[in-house]
């Protein structure tokens, strides 16, 4: 008998996930949220989610540690798995070891007087010894870029040092999984590099599965390998960003108001206008594509 091979960790899979809300009201209609959402995510990859207010990323994000539907109940449909384990099948403490959650609010993911006590509050609840959470918390602030900060008073940081601080801590859990809903919309630009460069080098460490839910198109084009773009709890769109940011898929998605990056709509018009194929997604990647052009103009 062949026995298949186990699934890593941090692999998600959703398929064919719908999912309605209970009514708001006695006798009222349930709420649809999602509609046969399916896409896999691997281990050190940067999955975006993007789409409008209210097309169905937060709904996603809490579907993938249970929280959705074990706290809100409602109708759920297909299937879940984070390292092959469904998610209604165990506790939402058991999924918090494998998935670890980011808010956008910094500061509504901060509880402790000092930032190693906000890193420490995780691993304390899950009953870990104390020095195995030393370990952790100095570890994870490592990871963060701010070890230097650990007695520090959190209200006193600014936001992207807070949001950091938010993301040590749900690394200090030691998920395979790290899920973040829009954690840079609350901050100022470099508040947001400082936490997009964090992503970036955790997923380059080939450690953890990072699932990224943001309307920040040009944060999605430089950092995310795969975007799955929502609109009214549907799929409409997925691929690499320059796959997405493209063609008759970037028109589709400017018609439905939903947030394109500025460098893939420049390349667009400048392709409409100069008949030239230009696809860049970054500021990098236009100076290098226009200064070729130019080159051999």
């Amino acid at each position: 008998m062949i026995t298949a091979p186990p699934v890593p960790a941090g692999t998600v899979e959703v398929t064919g996930l719908s999912y309605s809300y209970p009514p708001t009201h006695t006798g009222g209609e349930p709420v649809a949220a999602l509609n046969d959402i399916s896409f896999r995510a691997e281990p050190g990859q940067i999955v975006g989610i993007t789409g409008t207010s209210g097309a169905g990323k937060s709904t996603l994000c809490l579907a993938l540690n249970g929280i959705v539907p074990r706290r809100t109940g409602g109708a759920f449909r297909g299937r879940v798995a984070i390292g092959g384990r469904d998610t209604r099948q165990y506790e939402i403490a058991v999924m918090a070891t494998r998935v670890a959650m980011v808010f956008q609010q910094p500061e509504s993911n901060l509880v402790g007087l000092s930032v190693a006590a906000d890193v420490a509050f995780g691993p304390e609840n899950l009953g870990v010894s104390p020095s195995e959470i030393a370990a952790r918390v100095t570890w994870a602030l490592d990871r963060v870029g701010m070890a230097g900060y650990r007695d520090a008073a959190p209200a006193r940081l600014s936001g992207g040092q807070q949001q950091r601080v938010a993301i040590a801590a749900a690394l200090a859990m030691q998920p395979a999984v790290l899920v973040l809903d829009e954690p840079t919309a609350a901050l100022d630009p470099l508040g947001a590099e400082e936490v997009l460069g964090v992503l970036g080098s955790l997923a380059a460490s080939r450690e953890t599965t990072i699932i990224l839910a943001s309307q920040d198109a040009d944060a999605l084009a430089g950092h995310a390998d795969w975007l799955i773009v929502l609109d009214g709890g549907q799929v409409i769109a997925s691929g690499t960003p320059p796959d997405v940011y493209a063609g008759n898929t970037l028109i589709q998605l400017q018609s439905r108001g939903i947030a394109v990056s500025a460098m893939a709509e420049l390349s667009a018009t400048l392709n409409a206008r100069v008949n030239q194929s230009f696809a860049f997604q970054t500021v990098e990647d236009a100076h290098r594509d226009l200064a070729a052009a130019l080159s051999q103009a």
